[in-house]
């Protein structure tokens, strides 16, 4: 599993809850795990896990506010 897996699903599941015509719950919970990893575990009502590697993970702020931004 790579980052950018981890962040089109986080962006998938934002959207659909966004769409939705109700309430809705997001949380995005991350462990670190051995053997330089983290698990990070995405809630919506469904739960979708992921383990990355942890120095893959690492994002330089200027990464966030570069994809992130609002416009």
């Amino acid at each position: 599993m790579s980052n950018s897996d981890v962040e089109k699903k986080l962006l998938e599941v934002f959207r659909e809850l966004i769409d939705h015509d109700g309430y809705g719950s997001f949380s995005v919970n991350v462990k670190i795990l051995k053997r330089n990893q983290k698990e990070i575990l995405i809630d919506c009502g469904k739960q979708y896990r992921f383990v990355i590697d942890s120095d893959v993970a690492r994002l330089k702020p200027t990464d966030l506010k570069k994809n992130y931004s609002a416009a």
